[in-house]
């Protein structure tokens, strides 16, 4: 079970961050099932699995690179998401 800071941590990087639990897991040397138990136990909404997602750092970058002219392609490239991804959030921007 996580308590203080790497529940804290854990919050923040779920919720704010997007990470998923097996990446906070990682990061905390924990299982991903300690997580995932830890963040529900502590009131936290867990996502449906399979669902993509692209994080506010992505984003910003995302904005960043297709005002500086770069394609698509190249974007999704640079940041790991897939083309139509990035055609799809800045479309909607």
């Amino acid at each position: 079970m996580l308590k203080g800071t790497d529940l804290r941590v854990a919050k923040f990087l779920y919720q704010e961050e997007q990470y998923t639990c097996e990446e906070i897991g990682k990061r905390l040397n924990v299982t991903t099932s300690v997580v995932a138990h830890s963040l529900k136990r502590n009131g936290v909404a867990l996502r449906e699995q399979g669902k993509p997602r692209i994080t506010k750092k992505q984003i910003t970058q995302m904005k960043k690179l297709s005002k500086a002219g770069h394609g698509h392609e190249r974007i999704a490239h640079k940041l790991g998401i897939s083309r139509s991804s990035v055609y799809k959030f800045l479309r909607e921007q």
